[in-house]
């Protein structure tokens, strides 16, 4: 079952490796930085030290790149983890067309997708 349930979660393409870009994301706790990896049109995994608590909806704020210096907001909630490293995950509420064409940037513009570790093999 196990297997399974990782199979669904693995089904958008993703980043593995954690990005260079710092995010925030806000909850019931406030406003938080973090650093976001494993991110696919699904959702991302935080790595932040703040706790939130499982299923609770939050709003990642990722910075859209360029000169503006703007970002772009995610609605997300809180989903169980495996993971030992501090931080959780994340999963998308549905996208905008905007929202995609950001993700799908910072999947293609990372250099380490599933496509190409699978290439390499």
């Amino acid at each position: 079952m196990n297997n399974t349930r990782q199979i669904v979660r693995r089904k958008d393409r993703r980043v593995n490796e954690p990005l260079d870009i710092l995010v925030f994301w806000r909850g019931g706790s406030g406003r938080h930085e973090a650093y976001i990896c494993d991110v696919s049109e699904g959702g991302c995994y935080l790595n932040t030290a703040v706790k939130a608590e499982m299923d609770q909806p939050i709003i990642i704020e990722i910075p859209k790149g360029g000169h503006d210096g703007g970002s772009l907001d995610f609605q997300a909630s809180i989903v169980s983890q495996t993971r030992t490293h501090i931080g959780f995950g994340a999963k998308f509420s549905p996208l905008s067309e905007e929202q995609r064409t950001l993700l799908s940037s910072l999947i293609v513009n990372s250099g380490d997708t599933d496509d190409r570790k699978a290439a390499r093999a």
